[in-house]
């Protein structure tokens, strides 16, 4: 993975190693091992067991719960609306597979929501927690 150039509201910034944004705060710009892992679940019960799993398994350091998502996607064929809950993963990029594996084990659809970003900048703090967290 390549260091990306920090965005306008981190300034000027190219390379990797420690920049400071407008708020003196320390922001890691290196390749790193962490990712965001988005995946929606069609109800709030459902969102939860995914989520206490991942959590209880190790799989993930943090699991945010956004209810309110309005999805909109083809499927067999027919436009589909959903009311959907969306699950922001915080995690290991090595724990990717077992992660996914937990969630479809768990998950209603047939083909669930499971996309992973990587995290390219982030409170230096913050990430050496997600590690510990799924250590």
């Amino acid at each position: 993975m390549t260091a990306l150039p920090a965005t306008a509201i981190l300034g000027r910034y190219s390379g990797s190693g420690t920049i400071r944004a407008c708020c003196e705060s320390e922001f890691t710009m290196t390749a790193n091992p962490y990712i965001l892992v988005l995946c929606t679940c069609p109800s709030l019960s459902e969102a939860d067991a995914v989520a206490t799993a991942l959590i209880e398994e190790r799989l993930a350091a943090c699991v945010n719960r956004l209810p309110g998502v309005k999805s909109m996607y083809r499927w067999e064929g027919k436009v589909t609306h959903d009311d959907e809950i969306l699950l922001l993963i915080k995690t290991s990029a090595d724990l990717f597979e077992r992660l996914e594996k937990t969630i479809k084990k768990l998950h209603p659809y047939e083909t669930p929501e499971i996309v992973a970003i990587p995290i390219s900048a982030g409170s230096a703090e913050y990430l050496r927690w997600i590690g510990e967290s799924t250590a």
